[in-house]
């Protein structure tokens, strides 16, 4: 059974929303890359190398806009609060 804790403060969801269509899914967190990946940055990192290449135009609607929280935030620890 997946908890909280088990994705090292990760809630295990990502929620997508697509623009072009007006949609909205939930994604699960693949563990192995939460993991591997430290925070939201991290991830979303891993993520535009899975999903967009190199060539893709950053105004393009092939392109991803993420907006992700790290396992700091909310902490008080340095340039990670939202304070």
């Amino acid at each position: 059974m997946d908890t909280i804790d088990s994705y090292f403060g990760f809630i295990g969801k990502l929620l997508k929303i697509d623009l072009t269509d007006s949609s909205i899914s939930i994604e699960k967190i693949v563990p192995d890359i939460g993991n591997l990946f430290l925070g939201g940055a991290g991830y979303a990192c891993r993520y535009l190398i899975d999903f967009i290449d190199k060539y893709t135009n950053p105004l393009s609607s092939d392109n991803i806009l993420f907006i992700m929280t790290g396992r700091l935030c909310l902490t008080g620890a340095p340039s990670f609060s939202a304070f």
